[in-house]
């Protein structure tokens, strides 16, 4: 509740911008990873460098940040990513560039701390008369953090958390100043760029004669061996892989619920309408007959769900609507009351925690700490100093140090339970509030503003895909997979039973998911399972979301993926140049072409049938009154005169230069990233973990 309770969730942001900064290349080309299970790294989660980076610590990490509730929604694999891609900036950058003096001062980081908004906006750190943020209180909420460490755990922990807080701050600082330096250095020399700028825009004016792949029917040329694989060695370095992949194919079995799924629900709730609207103790007739329970709260007409509002709109207390469809559920609702809440509330506290509450060091059980909480509120009521039994006993240290003063806070600001109370209590109220940090001692100290609310209670029924409907499902999924393993080709033996089964290309073992899934995470985990072999199908239960039948086609180590299994990816390129062969042939049998002019240039090097550098290249390479033979391009066959030729004047102004400059700058993070990474031993085993 009190200020450094936000630190963790601050520090996230940091992992955050580190990791968003390097994702693009550890998800692509510059991991060099080796067999997931090598000797003696069993426990490894991978390596950087030759560092071998344990799974114990890694996790760790993991669990951390999975606290954060910024990341409440990711799953472990996206969280491992976050992890793994801050140790990636921690080894290949900040401390090897530590090492050649690169520095973050003491006042260069209280400079950047003192200017992060996340830190700005943190409660109890502005000016009660402008609202500014004020740096001296910071400064004295850290050093009452520090003179009470060795007495509260509470206060430990949370010194502990900000001094974490603090290094991730300091190295993403060290990486800014990095890239920077070396931003700096990426320059455009004007002589280069004129030179540049000359040889791309010289004028070719030509005489062509073409004939275009378009001119030849599909059907009348067969692709040969040698199309295939002169077009393969053209484009190999499309098919280089740095780490192992997966191909296959998938088919979605959803577990949806059917349509007499929906009518069971909508009808039990139905019979429960009459009884619901004449119970007398609608809260302990909600939680009784509902499988998602809420206590009833008044709430701001603005935050209740539009379906729900529309269905109670204007009515009076005892009015119960629906059954209503909310996505994967039916509710009915029941208006208890109307009444106006205040926009913004203020309070101060007195936190006992106890172990294993939320973000808590204290050694106190749960009895004690209640036992404590009741005798404290005694005490308080009975005329006892609430600033000095705060500053004596609070866990929220920083709260504290203030008489336990929060300041003003809005709705959504606080803990459910903690908020009800300053929200719905009177200004002067004071009574006990437990949370899952522990027990509050809250008086409201201040209300203001005013706005409509409900207090609603609510019976909630999930939509469940019933035992008939799941067994349905899979029946339909183990069809499809038995047909595959019977022989049949898995998208022929889909489109029999009229479903699609979609192909999983170059599946790496990190990846969430495969094209067709939203979280296909676990059909990823099977297809990298070290038993698997190409040529299994199998029904994978997808997180009890869907069944998808999986069928495997290839498995690739790392280097280039063999011509077969590329070959369709081919196909048109293969033919386009079995096209090309026969109107090469054509050409050159044929006397009179037909020549029609055409001006290019290397920055623009088309012609009429299309993109054709290899045919603009050799023209600016030629001579005023060359004629070249006949010339295989991309899209047709040439041969072309060159008639003149016209350099481009100078043309660049400074604000071109500074545009390009500014061009390369941007670049240098980018470039600097792939340039470590390029050159480090990365191995990636996450996969085997999350």
């Amino acid at each position: 509740m009190g200020l450094f309770e936000a630190i963790r969730s601050r520090s996230g942001l940091v992992v955050s911008v580190i990791g968003i900064s390097l994702i693009a290349f550890v998800l692509t080309d510059f991991l060099s990873s080796g067999n997931v299970l090598f000797q003696g790294d069993k426990d490894a989660v991978g390596r950087i460098g030759g560092t071998k980076i344990s799974y114990i610590e890694f996790n760790k990490d993991v669990e951390e940040l999975r606290q954060n509730p910024q990341y409440a929604q990711a799953s472990p694999l996206q969280i491992s990513e976050l992890v793994w891609n801050n140790l990636l900036n921690e080894k290949l950058l900040v401390e090897p560039m530590a090492d050649l003096g690169f520095v973050v001062t003491d006042e260069e980081l209280r400079r950047v701390i003192e200017l992060n908004p996340s830190v700005q906006q943190m409660p109890g750190l502005q000016d009660p008369n402008t609202g500014a943020f004020r740096p001296d209180l910071l400064r004295s909420a850290l050093q009452n953090l520090r003179d009470q460490r060795e007495q509260s755990s509470e206060a430990a922990a949370q010194y502990e958390s900000w001094v974490a807080f603090e290094s991730d701050i300091k190295n993403q600082s060290l990486s800014n100043k990095i890239y920077d330096a070396v931003s700096a250095g990426m320059r455009m020399p004007l002589a280069l760029q004129n030179a540049l700028n000359a040889r791309n825009n010289r004028q070719i004016q030509l005489e062509v004669a073409s004939m275009s792949v378009s001119e030849v029917a599909d059907s009348s040329v067969e692709a040969t061996d040698a199309d295939y694989k002169a077009v393969y060695a053209e484009y190999k370095s499309s098919f280089k892989l740095t780490k192992p992949v997966r191909d296959g194919f998938v088919a979605d079995f959803p577990l949806a619920p059917s349509d007499e799924d929906l009518v069971k629900v909508k009808l039990e709730l139905s019979t429960l309408a009459a009884d619901f609207a004449a119970s007398s103790d609608d809260s302990s007739f909600a939680a009784a007959n509902s499988d998602v329970f809420a206590t009833p709260s008044l709430r701001p007409e603005s935050s209740i769900n539009p379906i729900v509002l529309e269905a109670i709109q204007g009515m009076t207390a005892g009015f119960v609507g629906g059954p209503i469809q909310d996505g994967d559920s039916y509710r009915l609702v029941k208006v208890m009351s109307r009444a106006a809440l205040p926009d913004s509330a203020r309070a101060k506290h007195i936190l006992i925690a106890y172990a294993g509450s939320e973000r808590s060091s204290a050694q106190r059980s749960y009895q004690e700490a209640k036992e404590l909480a009741d005798s404290l509120l005694a005490a308080i009521k009975s005329g006892a100093s609430f600033a000095a039994a705060s500053e004596a006993l609070s866990s929220d240290v920083v709260a504290a140090s203030k008489g336990g003063d929060l300041g003003w806070f809005q709705p959504g600001m606080m803990t459910p339970a903690f908020e009800q109370f300053c929200f719905e209590r009177r200004t002067g109220s004071f009574d006990l509030v437990e949370t899952e940090f522990g027990f509050h001692l809250v008086e409201v100290t201040g209300q203001k503003g005013s706005r409509p609310a409900l207090r609603l209670a609510e019976i909630v029924r999930r939509i469940d895909v019933s035992p008939e409907t799941e067994q349905k499902i899979y029946a339909q999924a183990s069809a499809l997979a038995k047909a595959i393993q019977e022989g049949k080709e898995p998208q022929e033996a889909a489109a029999q039973l009229g479903v699609a089964m979609l192909p999983a290309r170059n599946v790496t073992a990190t990846d969430a998911s495969v094209m067709g899934l939203t979280d296909g995470r676990e059909v990823v985990r099977w297809m990298f399972n070290e038993d698997r072999e190409v040529g299994e199908v199998s029904v994978v239960n997808n997180n009890y979301k869907s069944y998808s039948v999986v069928y495997v086609s290839g498995a690739f180590e790392e280097g280039y993926k063999p011509l077969d299994a590329v070959k369709d990816d081919l196909n048109a390129l293969a033919l386009n140049r079995a096209k090309v062969r026969v109107l090469a042939e054509r050409m050159s049998k044929t006397e009179q072409l037909n020549w029609t002019p055409a001006n290019v240039t290397l920055a623009s090097p088309f012609l009429v049938s299309g993109r054709e550098p290899k045919v603009v290249g050799i023209a600016a390479g030629s001579k005023v009154g060359a004629e070249s033979e006949v010339i295989e391009g991309s899209n047709g066959v040439y041969r072309f005169k060159v008639v003149n030729t016209f350099d481009a004047a100078p043309s660049l102004t400074a604000a071109d230069m500074a545009a390009e400059n500014n061009r390369l700058a941007g670049n240098a993070q980018r470039m600097l990233l792939q340039s470590l990474l390029g050159s480090a031993k990365v191995t990636d085993n996450r996969g085997m973990f999350y």
